[in-house]
């Protein structure tokens, strides 16, 4: 823990910076509309959306020219780019994960029985969250970026897989409430706190009731 604290914080902060530099330098210099994408993006993006492209900033992805059906290497680039950031962080997470693993087994032996089960629920928690954004991001991800490079004339909504991207951080805390036992008791206790306000019964109209009952039986 030593390498996030103090001046070693700036190692994560740069780390993250130049993989941010990296997707959008490549993203912005790869992925820039020349004719070819101007004038095979244009009618369909009238047709779908009645707006046209001289009004709006795009970019776009052609990885086979339209005519000649030749590699397009500059739009290509940066589907090897985005990859390699994505399958860098992806291997750095497993190497991790690995290692971790190899460590705690020999370090536990010697605990005591809870704190044991503490320190495997937080490294269950931390495979389980390793594998989530697999599913949620990585996948959609990749098929969006991959997709052009198998020339297919296709026409549909991605919207469902851009909207995956942002299950990541809900499933995330979900993970660590639903594998980690004292979390999971703590969320148990308030939902069933917050749902018995809501079953008890309105005790002042019970006993204005009452007291009408009494008043009707003295008359």
């Amino acid at each position: 823990m030593i390498y996030f604290r103090g001046p070693y914080l700036f190692i994560w902060i740069l780390y993250c910076s130049y993989f941010g530099f990296q997707y959008s330098i490549g993203t912005y210099y790869f992925l820039e509309f020349y004719n070819i994408s101007f004038d095979y993006y244009k009618e369909s993006v009238q047709m779908r959306y009645n707006v046209s492209l001289n009004e709006i900033p795009a970019m776009g992805m052609i990885a086979f020219d339209p005519n000649t059906r030749v590699l397009r290497w500059r739009n290509i680039m940066s589907v090897i780019n985005i990859v390699e950031i994505l399958a860098s962080q992806y291997i750095i997470m497993i190497c991790c994960g690995v290692k971790m693993m190899l460590e705690l087994e020999h370090k536990i032996k010697n605990f005591s029985p809870i704190l044991k089960r503490h320190h495997e629920q937080f490294f269950k928690t931390l495979i389980i969250q390793i594998s989530a954004p697999t599913v949620t991001l990585f996948i959609p991800l990749l098929f969006i970026v991959c997709l052009p490079l198998f020339n297919l004339e296709v026409n549909m909504p991605l919207g469902f897989l851009l909207c995956s991207f942002t299950l990541y951080p809900a499933v995330d805390a979900l993970i660590v409430m639903y594998v980690v036992s004292d979390y999971k008791r703590i969320v148990i206790k308030l939902w069933k706190r917050v749902t018995g306000k809501f079953k008890k019964p309105n005790t002042t109209s019970l006993e204005l009731s009452s007291k009408q009952a009494v008043q009707a039986t003295t008359v």
